[in-house]
């Protein structure tokens, strides 16, 4: 394989995996149920794509005028050589006047 190849092999396999790493919409659950997940790199800290899972729950819940409870959080650290950071958030958008 010459060099040219190489280069392009090389770039699209680095494309591919930030693509894997790349942040997910909010998925719909079920009657105002929703989840969001977000991926990091393998040395990060898990609370550092937490926070982003939580910037983003609460911009999708200010945009519509709601309100975001959490149901579950998932998160999990980082480990080199091991897997990636990452952070599963199962969120309700409700009414701002809700109890």
């Amino acid at each position: 394989m010459n060099t040219k190849h190489t280069k392009k092999l090389l770039l699209a396999l680095v494309l591919l995996a930030l693509a894997g790493c790349a942040s997910q919409g909010i998925v719909k659950m079920g009657k105002d149920t929703y989840m969001v997940s977000r991926g990091g790199w393998p040395a990060m800290n898990g609370f550092a794509v937490e926070a982003n899972c939580y910037k983003a729950a609460n911009a999708f819940c200010d945009k519509r005028g709601l309100s975001m409870i959490v149901v579950t959080n998932d998160t999990v650290n980082g480990v080199v050589f091991g897997h990636n950071a990452s952070c599963k958030l199962v969120f309700r958008a409700v009414s701002t006047n809700a109890p």
